[in-house]
């Protein structure tokens, strides 16, 4: 089902984005809209959170927002339900996320938003009995329906078996080799190419926010058109 590349892949993908999340917190910032559409790859073969335009700040403490705010499919039970929340939905974005790695499919699978929130509530993924049963427990930690016991929130998403090979110091410093290369397309590298300056948003005025968002730069991903290899 999964080859040792394939697990390298998941797992340096979900660490660079678990690292850009825990920035992001440790900034008082819900990102409240993790999907694959802002998650932007470089040539290199890392990844950069993107779109902050449902983002809540300010969260410090013990302070918690509310609101029904993100993408049907990767809104958590707490905020479909438009309880009070503070960094849990993200976690539970980032377990869609490497869920639809592991199997090419969404954990909730619905038509309307009323049948996302009977869905994302009282039902439960289908776990191929061939996937590894580490990957398989990391994404039911942070799929947990249960805020105070999702993993990322109850345990330190470092310390899950799962993600036992990442050398996290590196990770976060931006030393750490993606284990693949990223083979663009030829017809991508020039005109389809977007240049940084083109997508990134205008400057804040606001000197907290640039301190918040000045380690996050991008450059357009392509992931449906991209090879990714193994790198030697």
């Amino acid at each position: 089902f999964q080859s040792n590349f394939v697990f390298l892949f998941y797992r340096f993908i979900v660490a660079e984005i678990a690292c850009g999340l825990e920035f992001l917190h440790s900034n008082g910032i819900l990102h409240r809209d993790l999907k694959p559409d802002n998650i932007l790859m470089d040539e290199e073969g890392h990844v950069r959170v993107a779109d902050y335009g449902l983002a809540v700040g300010g969260l410090w403490d013990d302070k918690r927002t509310t609101g029904v705010a993100g993408t049907r499919g990767f809104m958590a039970p707490e905020v479909v339900n438009n309880d009070f929340y503070q960094f849990e939905p993200d976690w539970f974005s980032l377990g869609v996320i490497t869920y639809i790695l592991a199997t090419n499919h969404m954990p909730f699978r619905s038509m309307t938003f009323d049948e996302y929130r009977r869905t994302v509530n009282f039902s439960h993924p289908y776990y191929p009995p061939d996937m590894d049963p580490d990957l398989a427990d990391f994404i039911e930690g942070l799929l947990c329906k249960y805020p105070e016991e999702r993993l990322g929130i109850s345990e330190d998403i470092r310390s899950h078996i799962f993600m036992e090979s990442i050398d996290w110091e590196e990770l976060e410093e931006g030393k750490a080799s993606p284990p693949f290369q990223v083979d663009w397309p030829m017809d991508m590298k020039m005109d389809d190419r977007l240049s940084p300056s083109a997508i990134m948003p205008k400057r804040s005025k606001n000197p907290e926010e640039e301190i918040y968002l000045s380690k996050f730069t991008y450059i357009n991903s392509m992931w449906a058109r991209m090879k990714i290899c193994i790198r030697q």
